[in-house]
């Protein structure tokens, strides 16, 4: 399904990301092993509203079709 709704484009975008997670969870856990809390806690804070962004956009746009 997902290859069937994502422009090229889109893609692209998945295929950089699938490179820097990696990288970004190294960094958190080296925040997080060095008691950067207020680092943590901004991490932990962008990544619910950011799943939660996700929940909705894509339950509107099932609904809509």
């Amino acid at each position: 399904m997902h290859a069937r709704e994502c422009p090229p484009a889109e893609h692209w975008l998945h295929a950089v990301l699938f490179v820097l997670h990696p990288i970004v969870l190294a960094a958190f856990a080296w925040a997080w092993a060095r008691g950067h809390v207020a680092i943590v806690r901004a991490q932990l804070g962008l990544t619910v509203a950011f799943g939660a962004y996700q929940a909705v956009r894509w339950n509107v746009r099932k609904a809509a079709s």
